[in-house]
């Protein structure tokens, strides 16, 4: 990720004696040279932000969604410029929403008699041949960790 500020005022045509003229030129380019780069520019209408992506890694809906959180990250500065950066808003109140409880729907009804152990030998008991853990290309599958984890219980009990 590269992030360019330029705040350089407005160009105009610079004459060197006549011989000599430099004028800005406009262009657009056809490869990013990085995964994504913002670019800033600052001018006398204000700040212009272009967003340079390689569309292999992103797609443009993806794009829209940072630059949303961006422009909503510079709305915060400027209505509250003395706070924490980690106190600036950057999502929408829907998105926070999402964020927060639609994702976090994670509550299920169990016996609240049983243990975790319990609950764990009804998986090995349902699920045993089923991958369990993968870690470093390594799997192991609900049988495989229980006869693990118990093999542990009885070292550590001596």
């Amino acid at each position: 990720v590269m992030f360019v500020f330029q705040n350089t005022p407005d160009a105009a045509a610079l004459d060197l004696g006549g011989q000599i003229s430099f004028s800005p030129v406009g262009f657009e380019y056809n490869k990013s040279t990085f995964d994504i780069a913002f670019y800033v520019t600052e001018g006398t209408s204000g700040l212009k932000v272009s967003i340079e992506y390689c569309t292999d890694i992103y797609m443009s809906k993806s794009i829209e969604g940072l630059f949303g959180h961006y422009h909503r990250l510079l709305e915060s500065v400027v209505v509250s410029p003395g706070q924490p950066v980690s106190q600036l808003e950057m999502l929408g109140a829907a998105e926070r929403e999402q964020l927060l409880t639609g994702f976090n729907q994670t509550e299920r009804d169990y016996d609240l008699s049983r243990t975790v152990l319990d609950l764990f030998a009804g998986q090995v008991k349902q699920y045993g041949s089923s991958v369990a853990l993968v870690f470093e290309g390594q799997t192991m599958s609900y049988g495989e960790l229980d006869a693990a984890s118990n093999r542990l219980g009885h070292y550590l009990r001596g």
